[in-house]
């Protein structure tokens, strides 16, 4: 799900969306709550070229660039 905030509007600024996943199953975090790959732990899993950020066990967010 993409949340663009539409409240502000400014000339000429950087628009950031607001990106949640929610899964089925819990994931793998690093120390930081970064979403880990499940198959190599030590490797950050990235979608759609972002990297994820823990809200709990079934939901990330990240910050990013593109409304998709």
């Amino acid at each position: 799900m993409s949340i663009k905030p539409v409240a502000l509007k400014r000339p000429f600024a950087y628009s950031k969306y607001y990106v949640l996943t929610y899964f089925e199953q819990p994931q793998y975090f690093d120390s930081e709550g970064r979403l880990l790959n499940k198959r190599k732990l030590n490797e950050l899993r990235k979608i759609n070229g972002e990297i994820f950020k823990r809200i709990n066990n079934k939901v990330c967010y990240t910050i990013s660039g593109k409304f998709r």
